[in-house]
């Protein structure tokens, strides 16, 4: 206690949101503090003009469980996480949360012998495979569903804590057969499935999962794995015909180009790839750290094999890669009139061919637009912007329906054989919150998304107990958790929200991204609002003060995105093609 005692006046004081430091109370009164910090330097300050924490003891610093700590705030969590780094040590429990920190190196605690240690309790350290083991055992104890939540900023290593998991949960269970032996190995290999399709390199990851995902491994009652689904959320469109300087397109479209140079790989024969420099589509950036997409796409290749994908679905799939490089590359003019022309070249050709449509049809699908005004039918000519817009929407609209047909397969494969009733281990692995120099629609989806985890977190883990301790007469010690519903109104509220504005205006004769910025800058409700901002500058951009930062959104594009639109003339064309599978991915279009 003497030790405790000497480090009582030790405390942390911020002036400005996230940034913590160090000092000594010399002296205290109820206005004010008198700080010294660790220059030396004094300081008087006034309660009111900072937030001040005490420090927790030295000898405590490191817990494993966040929840001993005499002190849980803000800056003695960040110290705690910090100390242990520090320490090698990346996890941490706070009760039942898992607070992990990617080390950014390979550390040797992922072996056979640490998954087996916690699978059977003997080892208790924080660490992910402890809360995958720990979710198996109360589904076998309670026969209640389980579900992992992983959450996180992008980097911090949520798609390789997902693996984890389900490395876990696919090695559980006492009564393995033969053929929950295969669904565990089917279950394992959807992640390089996935991530080849589905990841990108990113400016802070070199393999960011572009889409969320919630996947439900189904059990019997024996602990026997039996079945697993996967359901996807908000595929990055956008990444397939545009990436930021310095950023990649999807994995499969360099691992495809460079496999292609390869004479062994018999499969991309005849699809006209090309090296990676030379398509619009993904020439920003060719190269990941780390990565062999070589050795990446014989993988991804094995995987889709043992899941059941045959010779001719996989090329089906990579002529579907091809055919969206070459789109990229298609070149449209204009003539004299001011009309869209599609230049009949090599890359038209090839778009042509490896789809199983006719070059009229092309043509038609990209540079007119079918116009119906009562029984009349009209054909009116697209200007070159117009076309070059559609020539992107069909891209990107190929690329979605490929990865929904994709993951389909995919649960076809992993689905439960028989009607049995089964218990179920979830495990959401979403995007984490993004903020960048410019953050567009995308960045808008997601960072929803994650505000309205949030506030479900909040709710089930502060608001419930909260109601439980005045229930039950117990004296509440009132918390510092930030309260995002107002954000998630903000976004969501049907008449005055930041999306339902966009849906009016997109269904406007005239309506676009400046009548959006418009629109919102003059609705009452915005004014004033906590969580939004219009910039003194209109630079086209709108902020909004989210709980995990503040976010400037860019609306260029915002309407063309939220509509999505498909011209019916390119799908008309796709459900001619001569290739069945082209026309079973837009048969519902």
């Amino acid at each position: 206690m003497a030790l405790y005692s000497a480090e009582s006046n030790r405390g942390w004081v911020s002036f400005k949101d996230g940034e913590w430091l160090e000092c000594d109370v010399t002296n205290s009164t109820q206005a004010q503090l008198t700080l010294r910090f660790k220059d030396g330097q004094v300081q008087t300050v006034n309660r009111a003009q900072c937030q001040f924490c005490y420090r927790n003891p030295t000898a405590l610093e490191a817990a494993d469980d966040f929840l001993t700590l005499p002190n849980l705030d803000e800056p003695n969590i960040l110290h705690s996480v910090r100390v242990r780094y520090w320490k090698g040590i990346v996890y941490s429990y706070t009760g039942p949360i898992l607070i992990a920190v990617n080390p950014w190196r390979q550390v040797d605690i992922y072996n056979h012998n640490y998954l087996e240690r916690y699978k059977s309790a003997d080892i208790k350290d924080p660490h992910i495979f402890g809360v995958a083991s720990r979710a198996f055992r109360e589904l076998m104890n309670t026969r209640k569903n389980q579900c992992i939540l992983i959450s996180g900023e992008s980097g911090s290593g949520k798609t390789e804590s997902t693996k984890f998991v389900l490395q876990v949960l696919t090695a559980s269970g006492e009564n393995r057969t033969g053929a929950s032996a295969s669904i565990e190995q089917q279950v394992m290999l959807t992640n390089p499935v996935l991530e080849a399709f589905g990841n990108a390199k990113t400016l802070r990851n070199d393999n960011s999962s572009r889409f969320g995902k919630w996947i439900n491994v189904h059990f019997d009652r024996k602990g026997t794995i039996v079945g697993a689904e996967i359901k996807t959320y908000l595929l990055e469109k956008a990444r397939v015909v545009q990436q930021t300087a310095g950023e990649r397109n999807y994995h499969i479209f360099y691992q495809a180009c460079l496999a292609s140079q390869s004479p062994n790989q018999k499969i991309l024969e005849n699809l006209r790839f090309e090296d990676a420099s030379r398509f619009n589509y993904s020439k920003t950036c060719l190269v990941a750290a780390n990565t062999d997409d070589v050795k990446a796409f014989e993988r991804t290749k094995q995987a889709l094999h043992f899941i059941g994908f045959d010779a001719q679905s996989q090329a089906n799939i990579f002529a579907s890669i091809s055919a969206i490089l070459h789109i990229g590359n298609l070149t449209i003019r204009e003539d004299r009139e001011g009309n869209a022309v599609l230049e009949n070249d090599a890359h038209l050709q090839t778009v042509c061919a490896l789809l199983r449509v006719d070059l009229e049809s092309m043509n038609k699908g990209l540079c007119f637009r079918l116009i119906t005004a009562g029984t009349d039918v009209m054909l009116k000519p697209e200007s070159c912007d117009r076309a070059n817009q559609g020539r992107d929407a069909f891209a990107k609209a190929l690329y979605s329906k490929l990865f929904d047909h994709i993951v389909k397969c995919v649960n076809s494969a992993l689905r439960l054989k028989q009607s049995t009733v089964t218990m179920q281990v979830s495990v959401l692995d979403i995007f984490g919150f993004e903020v960048f120099q410019k953050n567009h629609f995308e960045q808008f989806c997601i960072n929803y998304a994650n505000e309205k985890l949030q506030l479900h977190f909040n709710h089930y883990n502060f608001m419930l107990e909260r109601q439980l301790y005045q229930r039950e007469g117990i004296e509440l010690i009132e918390s510092d958790f930030v309260d995002n519903a107002a954000c998630v109104e903000l976004i969501e509220n049907k008449s005055w929200g930041l999306q339902a504005i966009l849906d009016d205006v997109c269904i406007m004769p005239k309506g676009d991204d400046r009548a959006y910025l418009d629109r919102l800058f003059q609705t009452p409700q915005m004014k004033g609002h906590p969580h939004f901002v219009a910039p003194k500058q209109r630079n086209n951009t709108f902020i909004v003060n989210h709980y995990a930062g503040t976010v400037a959104y860019t609306v260029e594009e915002f309407c063309e995105k939220n509509k999505d639109l498909l011209a019916i003339d390119i799908v008309n064309m796709m459900q001619s093609s001569k290739n069945k599978f082209f026309v079973g991915l837009f048969e519902s279009a």
